[in-house]
């Protein structure tokens, strides 16, 4: 169902859909579930106060129907007020609901960052400017990324499809990149040293297939794979004062390494015994 007159009289609104891994993730994330996205708008049509959901297909509005919520009146001032979320259903409790994922207008365009957005959207939950009965809605689930697969906050009824972070952007990585890390185990592979600083490949010990590049972590981990490597270095601290021309290394060592599901990279523990 389509009214192109309320179609035509909706706000302006710039969706990110970009996928890609960043190395640099804030403390939380959202784990967005599989659904339909929409659109909640909060305006006054034909002089009546009304909350339309817009259904999102291929990237273009595809339905647009008005739905029956409690909400303050405040929220149809001006532009109205524009959410943006998913739609799914939880068959366990038989409901609908509605992840809300970002706000985009209230009452005008809101231009702040993501995390004073997000405290907007917190604000009319806590206040309870918005809730209904017949459709469950609320925020998506927000936990750690170090958690993600160690809890059982979603199942079968809230199944994700991508975990979201947030830095200087919004950046989506799909969440079966995190189902496969959580269930790696520590795996021995020989790393060998590539003849520049930080860089150690990795390859399978039997078969010799190259894996991947190790990621060094940290400058403690850093300064411990110069020790293993350099058959010359017998204390962290002298390899400090050293030049790396003077630096003998070895060519390979087999290691133990644990994967680090955050930067989807193995990083070197120890050598293996």
């Amino acid at each position: 169902m389509m009214d192109f007159d309320i179609l035509n009289s909706f706000p302006r609104v710039e969706l990110c859909y970009e996928k890609v891994i960043h190395n640099k993730v804030s403390k939380n994330c959202m784990l967005i579930p599989y659904g339909i996205k929409c659109f909640l708008w909060f305006t006054i049509h034909n002089q009546t106060k009304t909350c339309f959901l817009l259904e999102i297909q291929n990237k273009k509005i595809d339905k647009i129907y008005p739905i029956g919520v409690f909400y303050d009146p405040s929220l149809c001032k001006g532009r109205g007020t524009v959410l943006y979320g998913t739609i799914f259903m939880n068959y366990r409790y038989k409901l609908k609901m509605i992840t809300i994922e970002d706000i985009y207008y209230k009452n005008t365009l809101i231009e702040k960052t993501f995390d004073e957005r997000m405290n907007i959207i917190l604000h009319l939950f806590k206040e309870e400017k918005i809730k209904s009965n017949k459709i469950m809605i609320g925020l998506p689930i927000v936990m750690n990324p170090m958690n993600i697969g160690k809890t059982d906050e979603y199942d079968n009824d809230y199944k994700v499809q991508y975990v979201q972070y947030v830095e200087d952007k919004i950046i989506k990585i799909p969440f079966k990149i995190f189902e496969k890390s959580e269930k790696k185990d520590n795996q021995t592979f020989m790393v060998s040293f590539s003849g520049q600083t930080e860089i150690y490949h990795l390859s399978d010990p039997k078969t010799s297939k190259y894996i991947d590049i190790a990621f060094i972590p940290s400058y403690t981990l850093s300064l411990k794979m110069k020790k293993i490597f350099c058959d010359n270095v017998k204390e962290i601290e002298n390899y400090e004062d050293s030049d790396d021309e003077d630096m003998v290394y070895k060519s390979e060592v087999l290691m133990d390494c644990k994967f680090n599901f955050k930067f989807q990279k193995w990083v070197p523990i120890d050598v293996h015994s």
